[in-house]
């Protein structure tokens, strides 16, 4: 019985690819990566120095959100990773650097978007 057994939370990932409209200019976006959709995962929000601040214009969430997850998983720099728990979307973030363990992988997370 390993550490994922405590995992409870699903991850999807979206990478940057490039792509081609029909007169052959290419761009850049986001996209599904096939292999890594709906894996098992933990998520922790990690210390909450601070809890959300609202101002007149905008609210900060303010957390270090981290994923762990099987080591053998192929998360980079800039990856988008949605989590899920249940039904129900936890947040969006940009993946940091992962960092790798022989039981798992630790990658701290930054929010996307505001509260």
């Amino acid at each position: 019985m390993g550490i994922s057994s405590t995992y409870f939370h699903k991850l999807s990932i979206s990478r940057m690819v490039e792509t081609t409209d029909q007169w052959g200019g290419t761009s850049q976006k986001y996209g599904p990566v096939t292999s890594l959709q709906d894996i098992i995962c933990g998520y922790s929000q990690g210390s909450r120095n601070k809890n959300t601040t609202q101002t007149e214009t905008r609210n900060v969430i303010s957390y270090n959100p981290k994923l762990f997850c099987d080591p053998s998983l192929d998360i980079k720099v800039g990856d988008r990773v949605t989590i899920n728990y249940n039904t129900m979307v936890i947040g969006e973030f940009t993946a940091s650097e992962p960092y790798l363990y022989n039981s798992h992988q630790e990658v701290s997370l930054i929010r996307l978007g505001e509260a």
